[in-house]
Parts: C-alpha cells; structure tokens; sequence
C-alpha cells in the first residue's frame, strides 16, 4: 500500500515567539505546529506520552482562545510529538485567525507559498 502525498488538513506553522500552548494538567508545552486533525508539540521532561497513547488537555492560541483537544500519539518527530485528534479537533475558524495574524506580522514567511 501506497502513501498518499497530499494532506488532508492545512498545517500551520509558527514562530517560536508566536507558539501556542499545550496544556496537560500542570504542564504546559509550545505548540510548533497544528491543523484541524492534529498537531505536533514539544513535550518537556514530566511529560513522555508513549506512541499509541490517548493524551487530553487544552491548546491554548494567542489570539483565538482556549480549545479543549483529545488525541493520540501518533508518532515522534525529533524532539517534537505528533497528536492526532478525535473529533472535533481544532476548528477551523481559529486556526485561520492565527494565520491572518502571522501574514500579517510575518509577510515573508508566507510570500511564496501555494504558488507552485
């Protein structure tokens, strides 16, 4: 079986001044990376969830708010997990907020994409 190429949601990437949070319990992780399904973050030392494993807790934006998240550790990717969540995952609206922030602050991070 073939992989497929083409992704199912937009990711959007941030400056690591920019970075949301992720928060489970009383630790509280940056956020590198999210779409609607998922995201990718960097855990800290009290925080080793293994692959497989269900992880809840809340992302919380700079400009869009809190969103409580439940998901699975999909896989490791350097020193950063990948969460895949269950329904309702992040919404759109919010992380589309986040993006027209980061246009607008950070123009050259995005000149150029998606006109391939």
């Amino acid at each position: 079986m073939g992989f497929s190429s083409e992704r199912r949601y937009y990711r959007l990437d941030f400056p690591p001044k920019e970075r949301p949070e992720f928060v489970v319990g009383n630790v509280s992780m940056p956020v590198a990376e999210v779409s609607e399904g998922g995201m990718r973050y960097e855990p800290v030392a009290d925080h080793a969830p293994e692959i497989g494993e269900q992880v809840t807790g809340t992302v919380k934006f700079k400009r869009a708010g809190e969103v409580e998240v439940i998901g699975t550790v999909s896989r490791r990717q350097g020193p950063t997990i990948v969460l895949i969540f269950e329904r309702p995952g992040l919404p759109y609206a919010a992380i589309m907020q986040e993006q027209r922030f980061l246009m607008k602050r950070y123009a050259d991070r995005f000149r150029g994409k998606g006109s391939r």
